[in-house]
């Protein structure tokens, strides 16, 4: 199974609902991936590893807030200009922040590639792509998300993945 992976997600809720870090350890990473919102250059001492507040970001961000909630595997299902298409191109050519948040192996290959299966990946048949997350690699279980410090509770997760699908 998942092993010791882990994610924890911390969210503020001020002023508005927004992922502000990522801490991420993997069994093939020697240390944890610790990556901060903001641009290159603008994160300073807190990591070296940063993540723009985007359409992708943002997709991630609800669907791991809602495949934590979930007890059947949550997918998340879409056409063109969709959120899982948006998160399927992200996933496809990796651009920086997915390698600042997740880390790649030996090999120069994204983990995150590892941590999400995807189906008609690229939308190269016609029809929807769809993600979810991979249960053998990154399990709910192994999801930690805390909003404005705290670790939230069922109640506030189903109020966050509410909140970031209406972004």
């Amino acid at each position: 199974m998942s092993g010791g992976n882990k994610l924890e997600l911390y969210f503020s809720s001020r002023p508005a609902t927004r992922l502000e870090r990522t801490v991420f350890t993997h069994e093939l990473l020697s240390a944890p991936m610790v990556s901060v919102l903001g641009t290159p250059g603008a994160a300073g001492k807190r990591s070296s590893c940063v993540f723009p507040w985007t359409a992708a970001v943002q997709t991630i961000a609800s669907l791991l807030v809602s495949s934590k909630l979930e007890s059947e595997p949550f997918i998340l299902e879409g056409g063109e200009g969709s959120a899982a298409s948006s998160l399927d191109a992200a996933l496809s050519k990796p651009p920086n922040w997915l390698l600042d948040m997740f880390g790649s192996d030996s090999h120069g290959s994204a983990i995150a590639g590892r941590l999400f299966k995807r189906s008609n990946p690229e939308r190269k048949r016609p029809g929807p792509v769809a993600v979810a997350l991979n249960p053998s690699q990154l399990g709910p279980e192994g999801v930690r998300v805390f909003i404005d410090m705290t670790e939230a509770g069922n109640t506030q997760l189903q109020e966050l993945a509410q909140a970031l699908r209406r972004e």
